[in-house]
């Protein structure tokens, strides 16, 4: 490999997991680059738009033109693409925070996303990652996993605390797990953020592999019994649309299908809208294609 560029994606690697940036010296030490190369690359970096130097600190962040870069990647992934119109119609639906989730490195890093305003910005950006431990999205990719992928996965979570409700034992993730699997959703009730419940669901491809899972975020005052049987109608439509369009049969189609055998009358009449949004897309689709 070419020593320049392996040390320019080194020094932006870095740069990303320094939380309030860091200086020339801080990069040096770590990466071990010579100063008078470390100075032109940065040079370089921030002439580009991939880093920023703060005049005032002396410490360098990442650069505005690595969004573009991160949006175009988002984009051209085949996930991202079948997700965004079923996650824009859940949006429609609940009116609350609807994230598309894939776990990756040990963390679940957020794909696409619909939201209402946030202004304390307290929610996970897209392309940030977070605890599975801790999410809804996170326990429920978890608990699809085989065992030993389970197992290896959780041997490498910081299990931290984030709140009076996380999950910071390994017997007491696995317990959790393991009712995510059986039932096919997941929650975090205040787990990662307080005041913030969480719903999600797995999104299988056609080899039965959870890849994503899609997930609706409630503050806790509006989460009533009606409001959790609505979005979880609306996961289950969404989530199994998207596994299917990915080729999966039909475990979680199964599924849902049994739950639904237990709704009320009353239920299945508040499902109509989803299933004719569903119905709606679908016909455009086919419309589109010919």
């Amino acid at each position: 490999m070419v020593k320049s560029a392996v040390r320019v994606f080194s020094i932006l690697r870095f740069i990303a997991d320094a939380a309030d940036g860091c200086t020339h010296a801080d990069i040096g030490r770590a990466l071990n680059i010579p100063r008078a190369s470390l100075s032109a690359l940065l040079s370089d970096l921030c002439g580009l738009g991939y880093a920023e130097l703060d005049p005032r600190t002396r410490r360098y962040t990442l650069g505005a033109a690595l969004l573009t870069l991160s949006h175009a990647y988002l984009k051209h992934l085949n996930l991202v693409q079948l997700g965004e119109p079923l996650l824009r119609q859940v949006f429609r639906e609940t009116g609350e925070f609807v994230s598309l989730v894939i776990l990756k490195d040990g963390a679940v890093v957020k794909v696409c996303e619909f939201a209402p305003p946030d202004p304390l910005g307290s929610h996970l950006q897209v392309g940030e990652s977070g605890p599975p431990h801790a999410t809804a999205a996170g326990k429920v990719l978890l608990a699809n996993l085989p065992v030993a992928m389970r197992d290896a996965a959780i041997a490498r979570i910081d299990l931290r605390v984030y709140t009076a409700r996380t999950l910071h034992t390994r017997k007491a993730l696995l317990r959790e797990l393991a009712t995510v699997r059986s039932g096919g959703v997941a929650y975090s009730r205040e787990e990662y953020l307080a005041g913030m419940i969480s719903m999600a669901m797995p999104v299988f491809n056609a080899a039965d592999q959870a890849v994503a899972a899609m997930g609706v975020n409630t503050p806790r005052v509006r989460f009533t019994p009606s409001h959790e049987r609505k979005v979880g109608r609306i996961l289950r439509w969404a989530s199994s649309e998207m596994s299917a369009r990915l080729g999966h049969r039909p475990s979680l189609l199964a599924r849902a299908t049994a739950a639904d055998r237990h709704d009320t009358a009353a239920n299945r009449q508040a499902r109509t809208p989803v299933a004719e949004a569903g119905r709606r897309m679908r016909q455009t689709e086919r419309r589109s294609t010919r």
